[in-house]
């Protein structure tokens, strides 16, 4: 069958003209255009089912990448769980002696602990002696720097009045000549 003889065979006669549309909508269509139409859409989406393809294809191959991945990387965590279990074996012997260690200076290093107790709380009450100390000349020095502060108003008092009468003396003596 050639290209003529589909088109007459796909071509609807006018009686039958009146056919849904691609959108539903009733109105008379050509029914070549519709054979067109529905090649494209068909050729479009074998397009996208090669696309599809394709990007399944490639999927495909990352999933069994990560997969060999993941294998690999379950078979490390396997080898550094052993490792680690050997090192927290080791760890732990090595904290036991370090304890011991410990315990032994501890014992020899608490009484210099007591010692230094000792002499902080004898230093403690040295500083609070020298607090009361420097309290008390506070209040010394205080009360000496208001008599100097009394003093100095009283010495200002006769400043001015010796003042006031050596003017008085001056004048006398510019009313004398």
């Amino acid at each position: 069958m050639n290209l003529r003889d589909r088109q007459r065979t796909e071509s609807r006669p006018k009686e039958a003209g009146e056919s849904l549309r691609l959108d539903g909508s009733m109105n008379p269509q050509n029914w070549n255009d519709t054979t067109g139409k529905y090649r494209t859409l068909l050729k479009e989406q074998s397009e996208t089912i090669r696309t599809q393809k394709d990007t399944i294809s490639g999927q495909a191959l990352v999933i069994r990448q990560q997969m060999d991945t993941i294998e690999t990387q379950e078979k490390t965590i396997a080898q550094l769980r052993d490792s680690m279990e050997r090192g927290m074996a080791q760890a732990a012997k090595a904290k036991r002696s370090m304890e011991e260690q410990c315990e032994n200076e501890l014992s020899g290093k608490d009484s210099l602990i007591l010692q230094a107790q000792g002499l902080a709380q004898e230093w403690k009450k040295k500083e609070e002696r020298a607090e009361q100390e420097m309290s008390r000349m506070e209040q010394n020095y205080s009360s000496q720097i208001s008599a100097l502060k009394s003093e100095i108003q009283n010495f200002s008092g006769r400043l001015v009045k010796l003042n006031g009468a050596d003017l008085v003396l001056k004048e006398n003596e510019e009313l004398k000549k």
